[in-house]
């Protein structure tokens, strides 16, 4: 076994790199983490998305889709979009 104590996150934009040092308590967040979306995948559920300020700058924007209201259904919205696309 190999015994890896940090890493960098590259931010291409700024062309700059921060270290991350990988704690305990940050693997074990990680895992946490990971068993979490495990679970949401196998039960088909996915949770709501709650929006922020940061959203209109993230890379993710276009997969999250943090504008759709929360109280829509996924089937409403892929309808909607289908329609849209169609006409």
């Amino acid at each position: 076994m190999c015994d890896i104590s940090h890493g960098f996150l590259f931010y291409g934009e700024t062309r700059r790199r921060a270290e991350v040092l990988f704690s305990v308590d940050l693997r074990n967040k990680v895992a946490s983490i990971c068993n979490q979306m495990h679970d949401y995948a196998s039960r088909g559920y996915t949770p709501n998305v709650k929006k922020h300020k940061g959203c209109n700058t993230c890379s993710l924007k276009e997969i999250c889709i943090p504008i759709i209201n929360k109280n829509r259904s996924v089937r409403s919205y892929i309808e909607t979009m289908i329609e849209e696309g169609s006409s």
